[in-house]
């Protein structure tokens, strides 16, 4: 079994690497702060049921009937259930001592009767200093892009995966692009059309919308939302760069006002119209890594508007898996590194969404 670095392209001599510190970790997109625009319930076990209520009775206030006998109203606040079903997903890899024999992997082994223990070395320090931001980065990645009945582009029937990709690391559960589109598919109004998205090529699904379509493609969305969720004091839009950027390059361009609130952790959020937009680089990265089928993309232009309160993840334990547990197994001599939850995701109510693409 090799190491869970690639080695071989290191030089491993007294005036080269000696230290895993020396290494630079190649830049990536980094995960956006995920409770900037999610709401956590943690503790969630079994299948528990999430109720909802409506928050009115409806029309309330006739004519006064005067004396004697009167006729109540029949009045009945409308509710709904939901469910939470979290699904258990694990993180298990294991490293052998035996591997890092001639890589500078070594150099961070303990001596004697403990060489095969590899925790709390450089090396393992090393590994778990990637492994935590990227656990993060693939809790984000499942809460929005997974998919029960997930397929690529040459299955049969087909997906949206670019062909090739693995399955099991998106079929866990029902992430929230799959229930708003299962949203929009109940209730058209709920749904916006991008219509770059439907173009042949990535450079016309690029070219066709241009800045000022980006921009009003966010005002479409918003346009198009129940009355509801436009006085909601937490509405909120997130989007995809592809329109972000090019909304903010026509607000730019015409002199229009717009606030750039902060811009960290992989997250632009700008300020329109009183309306939180958050643009999220980290969606581009990924549909164009796995949503595509060589000739285009999978609607790489994305516009969600809605609150935060209403896109839920649930998880089994108290945090967002921070902690890996590393421990030897003096049997077989490997340092495994494991991490394990139960997680879904839910939009909790249909009505406070609006979805363009």
């Amino acid at each position: 079994m090799a190491s869970l670095i690639n080695h071989a392209n290191f030089l491993f001599t007294a005036d080269e690497l000696r230290q895993y510190n020396e290494l630079i970790v190649k830049k990536i997109t980094e995960t956006p702060e995920i409770s900037a625009f999610h709401t956590f319930e943690t503790g969630i076990k079994n299948d528990k049921a999430i109720g909802l209520v409506a928050g009115t009775f409806g029309l309330l206030g006739k004519a006064a009937q005067g004396c004697g006998t009167r006729t109540p109203d029949t009045k009945l606040l409308a509710t709904q259930a939901k469910k939470w079903e979290p699904k258990r997903f694990e993180v298990l890899l294991r490293e052998c001592w035996a591997d890092l024999d001639s890589t500078m992997g070594r150099l961070s082994r303990k001596l004697q009767n403990d060489v095969y223990d590899l925790t709390n070395t450089d090396y393992m320090i090393f590994l778990l200093s990637i492994l935590e931001p990227d656990l993060a980065r693939n809790i984000f990645r499942m809460a929005w892009f997974n998919n029960k009945n997930a397929a690529t582009t040459t299955d049969s029937p087909a997906g949206v995966l670019t062909a090739g990709t693995d399955t099991s690391y998106f079929n866990l559960f029902d992430g929230f692009f799959e229930q708003l589109a299962t949203i929009v598919t109940n209730t058209a109004a709920r749904g916006t059309t991008i219509a770059a998205n439907g173009q042949a090529t990535f450079a016309l699904q690029d070219s066709t919308l241009t800045n000022e379509l980006a921009y009003k493609a966010i005002q479409a969305v918003i346009d198009g939302a129940t009355p509801a969720l436009r006085a909601h004091p937490d509405q909120m839009i997130i989007c995809t760069g592809s329109v972000g950027r090019k909304a903010m390059r026509y607000l730019q361009d015409k002199g229009l006002p717009f606030n750039i609130d902060y811009a960290i952790k992989g997250l632009n959020m700008i300020s329109l119209d009183g309306i939180k937009i958050f643009i999220v680089e980290w969606w581009d990265e990924f549909i164009r890594a796995y949503q595509s089928n060589g000739t285009k993309w999978n609607l790489p232009h994305r516009i969600v508007y809605t609150t935060k309160s209403n896109l839920m993840i649930g998880m089994e334990g108290q945090d967002l898996l921070d902690n890996f547990d590393v421990y030897h197994d003096k049997v077989t001599k490997y340092t495994y590194i494991e991490a394990t939850d139960a997680i879904d995701v839910k939009v909790i109510e249909d009505n406070l969404v609006q979805y363009g693409v």
